[in-house]
């Protein structure tokens, strides 16, 4: 009877395990995943696949530096357009499933106050916008960007993405951006 009971204790202990070991695995296995939607979000290893996108009469640049929350790119706007969007900072392209909500994260700050918009769009012709998200108030102090984005299930599955954080060229202003992600919301 103790050789039974012990017996099934170990197993249990066993299956117990197995099934902690498997979870986390999921759970690497999904971070994994959801990592690989937004590349290069904390600039560790530098700029990335993150570019600056100066249009009409703006002009801006961009640098990976140390700041006081760790990494971050800064975006200089030296001269600002007649259009808020004409500077905008953008991601190369993923894909988003469709029918599924996901989570953008990211934290911003500027030298002077100021604006920014946020979306995902095609990155090809007829370049339209599939997400628009709120604007946000920049400051001196950093800002938590955090918003739901649900992709239609009904959506062409075309939908490669480019995630843009624009509105910054109203003004010659400096902007820190670090801490950029896309989940997918469990």
């Amino acid at each position: 009877m103790i050789r039974s009971l012990l017996l099934t204790s170990l197993l249990l202990s066993g299956l117990l395990l197995s099934g902690a070991i498997e979870r986390a695995h999921a759970q690497d296995s999904t971070a994994a995943a959801s990592a690989a939607i937004l590349r290069d979000g904390n600039f560790a290893g530098g700029q990335g696949r993150w570019r600056v996108k100066a249009m009409g009469d703006a002009k801006a640049t961009a640098a990976v530096e140390d700041s006081d929350s760790g990494k971050a790119l800064h975006v200089t706007v030296s001269q600002p357009s007649s259009e808020a969007w004409h500077v905008e900072l953008q991601n190369e392209a993923f894909d988003l499933g469709l029918g599924k909500t996901y989570t953008i994260h990211f934290k911003v700050k500027s030298k002077l106050p100021g604006h920014i918009t946020v979306k995902l769009m095609l990155n090809h012709a007829p370049y339209s916008t599939i997400w628009k998200g709120e604007d946000a108030a920049t400051g001196a102090d950093w800002l938590e960007y955090t918003q739901d984005v649900p992709i239609s299930a009904t959506a062409t599955v075309e939908q490669v993405s480019e995630f843009i954080v624009g509105g910054m060229a109203n003004k010659v202003n400096d902007y820190w951006f670090t801490d950029f992600s896309i989940v997918p919301k469990a």
